[in-house]
């Protein structure tokens, strides 16, 4: 189904989206929200929206409540008992494929450390009414099977326009970096090095084969979720329950015929890639950085939602909360307010191994397999994975 193709149930419902949308929002409104000593909640082999109740086949770093577990059914993910988000009400939990740092020598994989990670919430000028997300809603950003650039290689996030391209990677550079191509211009994307994005010198797909030494700015995950819910669909459906919004032509978005408008959820998640600068050779057309799943691409960056938040909040912050970059947890009343640093950095959950040694997931491995067993892929390998959560799939 494509976001643009109006539901079954537009007929009854019409009056009220029409009422409804007299009460959109004419400008957009954002505010963000960080994670406790910029670090995970945990890293784990688990994934409850594609592998329910099962062992995930790739590693996860993963964010928010403490109620993370393999089978997450409903609206459980609101049981945690703590979060490593800043605001104390929202229980969500994100995550992404970890990284790993394969030494070009010797093939020996590092587990790449997080730097910091953070949510940006858009709450997006339209004509619809920007509604929480239902109990229980899960989606899926990117694609984990991909191994090839988009074509083309262009941003867009509106379906109207041609194929979304939700997931980025963003390599800020030093000043006197900042005018060599990010990626060799020659590059197509297909051979060992991914590919410029035409409107940004810091940004492409796949991975870059320079530097990424900006202050405070190593290697970063850029992922874009979908914004638009189907409320027929089963919230925990993440294959078809969503979609991208499109341009109403008037600077805002808005989602087809009575579907719910949600916030626009966009992660940024910076990976500490300078520890490892001086053990690889930058622009020489090859990359060291291996995700999760075995892709030496970049191509297949993903990330995951469950939704935790409570109701009350959120619709709080969609109708009065614009602290920008300051952060959700300051906009002043908001319910449950701030979560204290020292309960974030408390807030710990053990996962269950599957591999039987402590520090599995923080020791240097041999470089001939991943955990999970998954093989080394490059560009056009298709291994199976799950597809993105929008409907044009």
């Amino acid at each position: 189904m494509h976001c643009s193709v109006l539901t079954a149930a537009v007929t009854s419902i019409a009056l009220f989206t029409i009422v409804e949308a007299l009460l959109g929002k004419p400008v957009r409104t954002f505010g963000t929200i960080s994670f406790g000593g910029g670090k995970e909640l945990t890293r784990c082999r688990f994934d409850p929206i594609t592998n329910p109740g099962g062992v995930s086949a790739h590693l996860h770093s993963i964010f928010g409540g403490n109620a993370f577990s393999a089978y997450m059914p409903g609206g459980i993910a609101k049981n945690a008992t703590c979060t490593t988000a800043s605001v104390k009400n929202d229980r969500s939990n994100y995550w992404v494929p970890s990284l790993f740092f394969q030494d070009p020598h010797n093939g020996t994989l590092y587990p790449v450390e997080l730097y910091y990670a953070k949510v940006y919430y858009f709450f997006e000028a339209t004509n619809d009414y920007v509604k929480p997300f239902p109990e229980g809603f899960r989606m899926v950003a990117g694609d984990a099977s991909l191994r090839s650039p988009p074509n083309p290689a262009e941003e867009n996030l509106d379906p109207m326009k041609g194929a979304i391209t939700p997931v980025q990677w963003t390599c800020p550079r030093s000043h006197s970096d900042s005018k060599i191509p990010l990626y060799p211009p020659y590059s197509n994307g297909k051979h060992g090095v991914g590919v410029q994005n035409p409107k940004n010198s810091e940004r492409g797909w796949g991975f870059p084969d320079k530097e990424c030494n900006g202050n405070a700015s190593p290697l970063r995950a850029d992922i874009h979720f979908p914004s638009c819910v189907d409320p027929n669909v089963d919230p925990s459906d993440y294959k078809h329950n969503s979609c991208y919004p499109s341009n109403n032509n008037k600077g805002g978005e808005d989602c087809p015929i009575g579907w719910i408008h949600v916030p626009h959820i966009f992660i940024e998640v910076y990976w500490d890639t300078q520890k490892f600068r001086n053990m690889w050779d930058k622009g020489k057309g090859y990359t060291p950085w291996v995700l999760a799943n075995g892709d030496k691409t970049g191509y297949s960056l993903h990330a995951d939602f469950i939704n935790g938040w409570d109701v009350d909040t959120l619709q709080y912050a969609i109708d009065y909360c614009d602290p920008g970059h300051k952060g959700l947890a300051q906009c002043s009343g908001i319910p449950g307010g701030e979560n204290p640093e020292d309960e974030m950095m408390a807030c710990k959950l053990v996962c269950p191994l599957m591999e039987g040694s402590s520090d599995v997931y923080s020791q240097p491995m041999p470089g001939n397999k991943l955990l999970g067993n998954n093989p080394f892929s490059t560009y056009q390998s298709t291994p199976y994975f799950a597809p993105s959560s929008h409907s044009s799939k």
